[in-house]
């Protein structure tokens, strides 16, 4: 049996819930926190614009 036959006959649907629902709890707390960890500058994120590198 191939690898990747044996990761995908593992997976469950259970598992692509939790997954989804991790992702989503970690995009709210990043959103939560102030601008100077997580923004333009920010120490965790740097969050600048796109519009200010051209």
């Amino acid at each position: 049996m191939s690898l990747l036959a044996f990761l995908y006959g593992n997976i469950t649907l259970t598992e692509i819930g939790l997954a989804m629902i991790t992702l989503a709890v970690i995009e709210r707390l990043l959103y939560r926190l102030p601008d100077h960890i997580v923004g333009p500058g920010g120490w965790l994120l740097d969050m600048e614009s796109r519009e200010d590198d051209a």
